[in-house]
Parts: C-alpha cells; structure tokens; sequence
C-alpha cells in the first residue's frame, strides 16, 4: 500500500489518523508530511482489511433506495419517535437540535442535548428509528460498551445489521449523483 494511493492532508491535530469516509485519507500534524508512508505501513493489514470492507460495503448497497423527504417530514418523524423511545426508556431529551454534520449521522451529549444530521432524511424508517434508539440509550449508557448494546437489543434485536446500514447508506448517499451530502 502507497501513500499515492492516499489523500495526505496536514491538520492542527494531535495526533495522526486515517479516514476512510471517501478516499482514503491520511490526516497528520502540521510537518509530520514526512511520516506518511511510515504510518501506512504500520497499518498496512487494518488499512487493507478496512477498505476491502468499504468496497464491499459500498457494492452491497449501490442500488439501495435513497429516501427523499423534506427537513420538515424529518423532524416530525424524530420528535414523534422522541416521544415514544422517552416512555419505553423512561427519560426526557433536555434539547434536540437539527442540522448537517459531515461525519456521523448523530450525537449525544452529557447533558441529554441530543443532534440529528438533516441527511437523515434519505434513509429508510427502520434506520431512522434506530439512530434516534441509539442515541436515546447514549443518555442512559455513554459508551458502547456490554450495557449499551443490551438496552439497543431490547428495541432492535441485530444492531450489527442497522450498523451495517448506516454505513452503507452513507457511501450511497455521498456517492449519489444528486450529490446529496454537498
């Protein structure tokens, strides 16, 4: 595996780290150009196991349907499944927020504000359901540790799968000609 084969992008950073979201990227500290290749040899079997995944990933849902509701049918949809997972969980969101996030379709912080990526919108109800699950449980158990996925498992009973699907759809959505993630 060559750097060429890598998008090398120097950040204020801490530490070096590689996305694989579109191309493979290489991101480094400012002046750590010189330790590209060094650190992709390092990884050299994790990196070619990841991106074999990704292209399975991607031609497994190429021809997956993309949604096309409104921001506003989205949000409807959230709230109304906020009401509903709060009386399964017996808790309350303290503040959900909306907006375009470029990595993740979700997030929770520790105090209980949930965010929810608008491009939601393009993906089927069943994942819809699971983000916000998801990150209902976040309020309950912060990491994704043994808890966590036990509290999903009661509401969805493969995660495994929904996980798969959302990773799959995001390729499909950042690589579909209505350039939706733009």
């Amino acid at each position: 595996m060559e750097v060429k084969n890598f998008l090398v992008i120097e950040r204020r950073v801490k530490y070096p780290r590689i996305e694989l979201k579109g191309m493979p990227t290489l991101i480094l500290p400012y002046g750590c150009r010189d330790k590209a290749e060094e650190i992709i040899e390092k990884h050299r079997n994790w990196l070619e196991k990841k991106i074999k995944f990704v292209e399975e990933i991607k031609r497994k849902y190429e021809k997956h349907k993309v949604y096309n509701r409104t921001d506003d049918e989205l949000k409807k949809i959230i709230k109304h499944l906020l009401k509903r997972y709060s009386k399964i969980l017996d808790l309350s969101v303290e503040k959900t927020t909306f907006r375009h996030m470029k990595s993740k379709w979700a997030s929770c912080r520790k105090n209980g504000r949930l965010s929810f990526n608008l491009k939601m919108k393009y993906l089927p109800m069943h994942l819809i359901r699971y983000i916000v699950f998801h990150e209902m449980v976040h309020l309950i158990v912060p990491d994704h540790k043994a808890d966590f996925w036990a509290y999903v498992k009661k509401e969805f009973k493969n995660p495994e799968k929904c996980e798969e699907a959302l990773y799959g759809y995001w390729f499909l959505c950042l690589n579909n000609r209505n350039s939706i993630f733009q």
